[in-house]
């Protein structure tokens, strides 16, 4: 939203700059909430009266996802503050694409063909996020997501792309 409203009132800039502290901001609270799940495990997975393989699973899921849920949160703002700025489809295409031909093939290969370990198959979940990380960072750092739909956003847009030119040379 915050996101939104800038890029709408034509401070591309400012919203521009928003999309990287959130970027930075968001995993950061993911990191730190997985990084406490982990060091209290045994109490916090206690209140559900899990057995003791149920509690050992639960650690290691706790574990992937402190590195794997980082980056997939980092993925989600970036996604969300593209549709924020006025650009609605590369962020679900790329998505999408890397689901259904990384991660679901991976997951489905590690379950059924090489008959991996649960906590192995469960990580495999996660291996099209750092690839969609990559272009991620790319577009978010190329400015061209930002799209406005207002006459004052589109009409600060060519200021912008200056800009931007200016802070990469």
């Amino acid at each position: 939203v915050v996101v939104g409203k800038e890029v709408g009132a034509g401070y591309h800039m400012k919203g521009y700059q928003y999309v990287k502290g959130f970027s930075i901001l968001c995993p950061s609270i993911t990191f730190t909430i997985c990084f406490i799940g982990l060091i209290f495990n045994q109490p916090l997975l206690s209140l559900f009266g899990l057995g003791a393989e149920a509690l050992h699973y639960g650690k290691y899921m706790i574990m992937i996802y402190l590195a794997a849920g980082t980056i997939r949160t980092c993925n989600y703002i970036m996604n969300c503050c593209y549709r924020a700025g006025g650009e609605a489809i590369f962020g679900t295409v790329l998505e999408i694409t890397c689901l259904f031909t990384i991660s679901v093939p991976a997951t489905w290969i590690a379950g059924m063909v090489l008959h991996l370990p649960f906590l192995a198959v469960f990580s495999f979940l996660y291996t099209d996020e750092l690839i969609r990380f990559v272009f991620e960072v790319w577009y978010t750092r190329s400015g061209k997501w930002v799209k406005p739909v207002t006459e004052s956003g589109k009409a600060t847009l060519p200021q912008f792309k200056e800009e931007l030119a200016a802070l990469r040379k």
